[in-house]
């Protein structure tokens, strides 16, 4: 195992340093998701995991509904957010 832990992984990428980008839809449990009215969902996450350490520490936090990450040529973070909310979806960048 090289992370454990989270609640509702929905994506990963890995940036060029090697480090793991893991996307949480809702860290709180699937219930946002599948029970609550659209935009309740608050909580998503991206950590960064160093897999040699075996380390992961969060770089967003409270995102809503994010469901995917890239890596630019630059090394930026960029996630999806709001993609499941019809008219809300938009790409943030999440680390410079």
């Amino acid at each position: 195992m090289v992370a454990d832990g989270f609640t509702s992984i929905v994506d990963l990428a890995f940036g060029e340093d090697g480090t793991l980008y893991v996307v949480e839809l809702d860290e709180a449990s699937w219930f946002a998701v599948e029970a609550l009215p659209p935009g309740a969902a608050v909580g998503g996450t991206v950590n960064a995991c160093d897999l040699t350490a075996g380390t992961c520490e969060p770089v967003a936090t409270d995102l809503t509904m994010p469901i995917a990450v890239s890596i630019g040529k630059g090394g930026e973070v960029f996630a999806l957010v709001g993609a499941l909310i019809p008219g809300e979806a938009a790409v943030i960048t999440v680390q410079p």
